[in-house]
C-alpha cells in the first residue's frame, strides 16, 4: 500500500460539489515576488476512495468563476502563472506541515492534460466531451477547438534496457 495525498487549487466548483472541512493546519503566508498572501488548507474525500484530498485554498486566486478563463471576455486569467506557482508553493510548505514527506511528487498544470484529454476523446465520446469542455470553462465547442500539437522530442526512438528476473535469476 502506498500512502497518496492529492493537493488541487479550492476552486469555486469545488466548494459547491464536495464536503469540504478544515484540515487542522493554520493558514500560512506564501511570498509570491513582492506579494505575500496568505494561503489556507482545506481537506475533502473523493467518493469510495481513500486518498485524502486537500484543497490549497487563496480567495483571491481561485474563487472564481471559472477555472482559467475570464467568462465575460473568454480570455485566460492574466495571472494565471500567478496561480500555479502559487498553488506549487503552497503544497510543498503544507507537505511539510503535515509532516509528509513523499517519495514521488508530480506537479503539472493539469487544467491544460485535462484539455487535451477531452479533446482527444471528442471524436469517441461528443457528449461527454462537450460537457466535460463546458466544465472547463470553454464558452465554444471543443469539436471547433485545435487538435493537441504531438511534441516531435517525445516520437524519438530510445533504447531502453530491461533487467528480467525469472526465479530469482536475472536473465539477459
Amino acid at each position: 500500500g502506498h500512502t497518496v495525498k492529492v493537493f488541487l487549487p479550492f476552486y469555486q466548483s469545488v466548494s459547491k460539489s464536495a464536503a469540504v472541512k478544515d484540515s487542522g493546519v493554520k493558514p500560512m503566508q506564501i511570498r509570491l515576488g513582492e506579494k505575500s498572501l496568505e494561503v489556507g488548507l482545506k481537506v475533502t474525500t473523493l467518493s469510495g476512495h481513500p486518498a485524502e484530498v486537500f484543497l490549497v485554498d487563496c480567495p483571491i486566486f481561485f474563487d472564481r468563476p471559472e477555472l482559467l478563463r475570464d467568462r465575460n471576455t473568454g480570455l485566460a486569467y492574466p495571472d494565471n502563472d500567478e496561480r500555479f506557482i502559487l498553488f506549487c508553493r503552497a503544497s510543498l510548505e503544507f507537505l511539510k506541515e503535515l509532516g509528509f514527506g513523499p517519495t514521488v511528487i508530480q506537479a503539472n498544470d493539469w487544467q491544460a492534460a485535462l484539455e487535451s484529454m477531452v479533446a482527444c476523446i471528442g471524436p469517441f465520446a461528443p457528449h461527454m466531451a462537450e460537457e466535460l469542455w463546458q466544465q472547463l470553462g470553454h464558452s465554444t465547442s471543443v469539436h471547433i477547438d485545435t487538435w493537441p500539437k504531438a511534441d516531435p522530442a517525445f516520437l524519438v526512438t530510445d533504447t531502453m534496457v530491461i533487467v528480467v528476473q525469472v526465479n530469482g535469476k536475472v536473465r539477459a
